[in-house]
């Protein structure tokens, strides 16, 4: 019994759908006489054509009501395919589509299709250890959310203070660590990589340590988290822009449309967020 008031308890805080909620309204203002134009479920605002009617009548007759390809029909598939090519000068395979009861199952696949890609570790972008490189990812931008509260919460204790102790810390934990899950720890300072090493010691040590985590950590002092940790995204973009000119890796239009998708998510939040601060100061 004890289970069955657990599961009533979840039930109850699920919510009725908005998107239908919308809509129920909207039919009960047409009712009700108001002339009113819903924009709640994605379904068109004319009746089904009777060609389709027909269609759907001669296969109710013909027995074809059992369970279809999770897909799609085939021969569905197979004439979207050929009303793209037709009128629309698109050429896509029978493989490519994608046939569903709505918008929400499409989007879900999405979302699922995108879980299944970063977990199938392909051996020509990162070998076996793919999966627990996205896993590392995602702790690494754990960590730096939780860190970027907590120095907002420290009082009185200077950036390039906290800097400091972070490093004496950082040596004490990571060489440790280093000494016991990786080799030739000299190997750094041999001839082929001593050069590169050392730009990139100075580098990191003076412009991005001292520079850059300083004015970061002064900055998410003083302004609010969403400022600061939001215009951090232009990193990844520099980070990409850098590896094209210097690296000269592949432009590709994904990395173009996520940069631009970056960029203009950034100003949405710094604009929205002005603009929210503005009303609530007046």
């Amino acid at each position: 019994m004890e289970k069955l008031n657990v599961l009533s308890a979840s039930l109850n805080r699920v919510a009725p759908s908005a998107t239908m909620a919308v809509t129920q309204t909207a039919r009960d203002m047409k009712a009700a006489g108001v002339d009113v134009i819903g924009l709640g479920a994605g379904e068109p605002d004319f009746d089904t054509p009777d060609h389709i009617k027909m269609a759907a009548i001669e296969a109710l007759h013909e027995g074809k009501t059992n369970y279809t390809n999770v897909d799609g029909i085939p021969e569905l598939k197979a004439a979207i395919t050929a009303k793209f090519k037709r009128d629309n000068n698109l050429h896509y395979n029978v493989s490519q589509i994608n046939v569903s009861p709505g918008g929400k199952p499409v989007i879900f696949n999405a979302f699922i299709g995108v879980i299944i890609l970063t977990s199938a570790a392909p051996d020509e972008v990162a070998g076996p250890r793919f999966v627990l490189g996205v896993m590392l990812i995602a702790c690494a931008a754990m960590s730096e959310a939780v860190g970027a509260v907590l120095i907002k919460v420290v009082k009185g204790v200077g950036p390039l203070q906290l800097l400091a102790w972070f490093s004496v810390v950082g040596t004490a934990v990571l060489w440790p660590l280093s000494l016991a899950l990786e080799d030739n720890q000299t190997t750094a300072f041999s001839e082929d990589t001593r050069l590169n090493f050392g730009l990139a010691l100075l580098y990191s040590s003076i412009l991005v340590s001292i520079v850059a985590h300083s004015s970061y950590y002064w900055l998410i002092q003083r302004l609010p988290i969403y400022v600061v940790s939001t215009t951090g995204l232009m990193t990844t973009v520099i980070a990409v822009i850098g590896s094209i000119l210097i690296l000269n890796e592949a432009l590709t239009i994904q990395l173009l449309i996520g940069g631009l998708m970056t960029l203009f998510g950034i100003a949405l939040i710094l604009v929205r967020k002005k603009s929210l601060a503005q009303e609530i100061s007046a």
